[in-house]
């Protein structure tokens, strides 16, 4: 039988899966590696989280990935198509 984890909000931000991709979000921020179009949708994701209280944004972890992600979107901002520009601001 397979095991169900629970995600439930308090337990999604101790998950080790997700602190992984949060993780690797931050890193990909921080680089520079995200291409506009990954980055409006990585952030319409982490929206989504939070609008379903699946995270909290007070979480020192998610925090530290919001702030990282709103560094690229500033550092890329201008080189974005209408498009990708409209898809972050949704997010």
């Amino acid at each position: 039988m397979a095991r169900q984890r629970d995600l439930s909000p308090r337990h999604l931000t101790v998950d080790e899966a997700f602190q992984g991709l949060l993780r690797c979000a931050r890193d990909f921020a921080r680089d520079g590696k995200f291409p506009a179009r990954e980055l409006a949708n990585t952030l319409h994701s982490v929206a989504k989280l939070c609008a379903a209280r699946r995270v909290d944004v007070a979480d020192g972890a998610m925090k530290e990935t919001l702030e990282g992600l709103e560094a690229a979107v500033v550092r890329i901002a201008s080189s974005m198509v209408p498009q990708e520009l409209a898809n972050t601001l949704w997010a």
